[in-house]
């Protein structure tokens, strides 16, 4: 039995339904987007909010002259984690430079459906046709010794689109947000070095990770500007996140942000689903019971069994590693 009251959402959901608390992902944007470094990590944890501030980005600059794109790659092993001798390097750097650009076009096609019409559209069609031989080619190269054939005009249209962004659309500064940078393709160093060659063709790269062991002082030697999302461990913050998720029962707001479950759950979690499921795991307990006699060692038994289970999850997902 699981309650119906306490959500955890995707960030794409959260940032368009009345549970988004815009405030602290409004300061994180600016302090992104104000950075005198071109090129952003937002490292941490799942469940930090990172993928909320990436997609709040994209949504405040629809229509300014400042826009950012967010895109998040599959982190599925596609072909092979590294290039082969059948899928060689030449290969690589077609087919994910395909799947950035596609990315692109998608972005302007949901978003300025009439200046796609007139100055996108072709090369869309274009590179959908790239696409669609590419997965003729691969689904035939199991059975026999197919030879695949490349073409330079998927890293054509790349530059062309990007071009035509800041002129058709009028923009002044484009940025690129890329969540889950460090779990492209199993993690892949090879697809990660081929789209850092990108990153100088926008104005700023914002790329989320959840890698615990990057080394900070070679980044920031790179130029990278690292940044942790944190505002999770604001009580305040919290609070308001709790009250949003259960606005449909006044007893379990006032009850759940109560300074004995902000300052136990700010102490012992370090995101936002973290102190969620913790409320989520209470509130079963409540629901079977009614009541419980002593609340705080209720608040100790649900965090100890969060972490007992974030723990084997960690055993189970495929741990991701940044190679940049």
């Amino acid at each position: 039995m699981e309650t119906k009251s306490i959500k955890i959402k995707n960030g794409r959901d959260l940032i368009n339904s009345e549970e988004y608390v815009r405030e602290p992902v409004d300061k994180k944007i600016n302090e992104i987007l104000s950075s005198n470094k071109r090129r952003i990590i937002l490292a941490g944890n799942r469940g930090t909010g990172k993928s909320t501030v990436l997609y709040a980005m994209q949504n405040r600059g629809l229509g300014t002259k400042e826009q950012t794109i967010i895109m998040t790659p599959d982190p599925l092993t596609f072909m092979t984690k590294e290039p082969s001798e059948k899928f060689n390097e030449e290969l690589f750097d077609y087919i994910y430079g395909a799947i950035f650009v596609n990315n692109i076009l998608c972005y302007v096609k949901n978003n300025y459906p009439l200046a796609f019409e007139k100055y996108f559209k072709k090369d869309k069609e274009l590179l959908s046709k790239l696409l669609h031989e590419f997965d003729e080619q691969l689904n035939n190269c199991w059975y026999d010794d197919t030879v695949f054939t490349t073409s330079k005009a998927a890293s054509e249209i790349l530059y062309r689109t990007v071009e035509k962004i800041y002129d058709k659309l009028n923009v002044k500064k484009l940025n690129i947000a890329i969540d889950r940078f460090d779990e492209i393709n199993s993690s892949s160093e090879y697809v990660q070095k081929l789209y850092e060659k990108y990153f100088d063709l926008f104005d700023q790269t914002i790329i989320a990770i959840k890698d615990p062991h990057i080394d900070k002082i070679k980044l920031s030697t790179s130029g990278y500007d690292i940044q942790k999302i944190t505002y999770g461990k604001n009580k305040d913050v919290l609070r308001e996140i709790i009250k949003r998720r259960i606005a449909n029962d006044d007893g379990k707001q006032q009850l759940y942000t109560q300074d004995i479950f902000i300052n136990k759950l700010t102490k012992k979690g370090d995101n936002i689903n973290f102190s969620l499921n913790v409320l989520r795991y209470v509130d079963r307990i409540l629901d079977w019971d009614g009541k419980s006699d002593d609340i705080e060692e209720l608040i100790d038994k649900a965090a100890k069994y969060q972490k007992d289970e974030d723990k084997k999850l960690q055993k189970i997902i495929r741990k991701s590693t940044l190679y940049i």
